[in-house]
């Protein structure tokens, strides 16, 4: 999660190292990556070599975060790369 100011028009992410929970300034893990057996825990898992055809991408998510409730205002899938 990453908090925005109010009339900001662009966000740059920071290089994440894979396999870590210790974000840059200002970020915060909402949720482990999805393969928490599969590999390591982290934050973020990063590619790997396990075969040809793979994609790489990761899904931002605007919400307005109100007091203890949550609204999801949209969502875009930001595609990193194939492999």
């Amino acid at each position: 999660a990453y908090a925005i100011e109010s009339g900001a028009t662009s966000v740059t992410v920071p290089p994440v190292p894979g396999h870590t929970t210790e974000l840059p300034a200002g970020f915060s893990m909402v949720a482990a990556h999805q393969a928490p057996t599969w590999d390591k825990p982290g934050a973020y898992l990063p590619p790997c070599s396990g075969g040809r055809g793979n994609s790489y991408y990761v899904t931002v998510k605007a919400v307005h975060k109100q007091g203890e409730e949550t609204h999801d205002l949209g969502s875009a899938v930001v595609e990193l790369g194939n492999y």
